[in-house]
């Protein structure tokens, strides 16, 4: 007990018990903590190289890389996609007749959806995450939404819609319609020639 210019000052005893109890936590934890002191100091040697050359920066950052989308409607397709990305493909035997293949380098396709356009266009929008040095390799079913005489427009969307591309499958010609072309060809030729 104390006095205080007139007024009593009573300090109870059971009311200091948790303040003592944090102060002594406090002790045993900079006492633990100084235990745990790396007090070896790391040296960085550096290297010296014969013949260098000095060199300064102009511009460094990353940069924002698009996904891109291939349709393989054609075996040869499906090879030249396959070797444009640099792909080494599992052995899985293509179908070109019952299957349309995807290649979607630098990202990871979400989902495919149809969406009906004008009477001969139906469009196919594939959604894709975005992923730097990566590649989704695809198949679907051409019996699943496939239908004769009609123009494909291949979308390409980022997860929010935003269209990244549009690719136009192109089928390929008949074989007897490629004999025709070419006869058409050789015919112009020969009256250029004459002339």
């Amino acid at each position: 007990m104390g006095k205080i210019k007139g007024k009593l000052f009573v300090v109870e005893g059971r009311r200091l018990i948790p303040l003592a109890f944090l102060l002594i936590l406090l002790v045993t934890l900079s006492i633990y903590d100084n235990f745990r002191v790396d007090t070896t100091a790391r040296v960085v040697e550096e290297v010296k190289v014969e013949n260098e050359i000095q060199f300064s920066t102009t511009d460094k950052g990353q940069k924002k890389v698009s996904p891109t989308l291939r349709v393989a409607a054609q075996q040869e397709q499906w090879a030249l996609f396959a070797k444009e990305f640099k792909l080494e493909l599992p052995e899985y035997p293509f179908n070109p007749h019952g299957e349309i293949g995807l290649f979607v380098y630098n990202g990871k396709i979400r989902h495919i959806e149809i969406l009906p356009q004008a009477d001969k266009q139906v469009q196919v929008r594939i959604a894709v995450d975005v992923k730097d040095d990566f590649y989704h390799l695809a198949t679907i079913e051409k019996k699943d939404f496939w239908q004769e005489d009609k123009d494909y427009l291949w979308v390409l969307t980022d997860h929010k819609g935003k269209i990244i591309e549009e690719v136009i499958l192109e089928e390929k010609k008949s074989e007897d319609t490629e004999e025709k072309d070419e006869e058409d060809e050789e015919d112009e030729d020969q009256e250029s020639q004459q002339s």
